[in-house]
């Protein structure tokens, strides 16, 4: 079991699993859109949204917790074409930063 500053690497990975059941939000645009699929290995968690249409080019891409607040805030520059259903693949990976002594 590996830790960093005392805190082990199971513990982090929990904190991974904690973030990852408390993901319940996906906008695109300012617009909540489906979450096909959240999923965690190791401290890497993966949020894939389900595909669909847009109107506009993407220039907002959050994620939001259960009770609204950010995970992450994206502003992408993504021109679309109206005929092409277009899925997102986030990924956040957890990990503990030590401060050197």
């Amino acid at each position: 079991m590996t830790s960093t500053n005392g805190i082990t690497q199971t513990y982090v990975e929990t904190i991974a699993q904690r973030i990852m059941n408390d993901i319940t939000t996906v906008r695109v645009n300012g617009q909540n859109v489906g979450i096909a699929e959240v999923t965690k290995e190791g401290t890497l968690i993966t949020i894939i949204t389900e595909p669909q249409f847009y109107s506009a080019n993407i220039t907002s891409l959050q994620v939001l917790d259960s009770v609204g607040g950010l995970i992450i805030d994206k502003t992408p520059s993504l021109e679309i074409t109206p005929n092409e259903k277009i899925s997102f693949t986030e990924s956040i990976k957890i990990e503990l930063k030590g401060v050197d002594a």
